[in-house]
């Protein structure tokens, strides 16, 4: 035989009543904690890889999307020849969906680097990046490799 409890509304009514009341006791009690967290600094860039390395025939008139992000402060982007090679590389930016440094070119002559993009503030953004020779590649030559690079301004 089964037996069956009626709970009245008188009887719910002061349950919930103890239930919120303890509640709201236990919230007065809590304690404050502080919490510290450690964020590394993230520097990241996205080249396609048609583009690495890049031969005579990309040379010539290759355009491609450079892709970054950085949650550091002052930070640029450097680029350099990685091996030695005759020809020269001239890489202009342009639709730069960021401050920093439109219509800039620079000229790749030898293995040093030098600043593409720079003043950028914890940001992700992007740019075309065009290339084109300054001199005819020798038909034995092995491709540019170029090197970029996410550093401190």
């Amino acid at each position: 035989m089964k037996t069956r409890i009626h709970i009245t509304p008188i009887l719910w009514t002061a349950l919930l009543v103890i239930l919120t009341g303890s509640s709201a006791i236990a919230q007065q009690s809590a304690i404050h904690q502080r919490l510290l967290l450690h964020v590394p600094e993230l520097n990241a860039l996205s080249v396609p890889a048609r583009l690495l390395p890049l031969d005579q025939s990309e040379a010539k008139e290759a355009a491609a999307k450079l892709l970054w992000t950085s949650n550091g402060s002052e930070k640029k982007i450097t680029v350099a020849k990685q091996t030695p090679h005759p020809a020269g590389v001239r890489i202009t930016v342009r639709d730069v969906d960021h401050h920093a440094s439109e219509g800039r070119s620079v000229e790749l002559t030898g293995e040093t680097d030098i600043d593409l993009l720079y003043g950028l503030q914890r940001s992700a953004g992007a740019c075309v990046i065009e290339f084109s020779l300054l001199s005819a590649f020798p038909a034995s030559a092995p491709p540019v490799l170029i090197l970029y690079t996410v550093t401190n301004s």
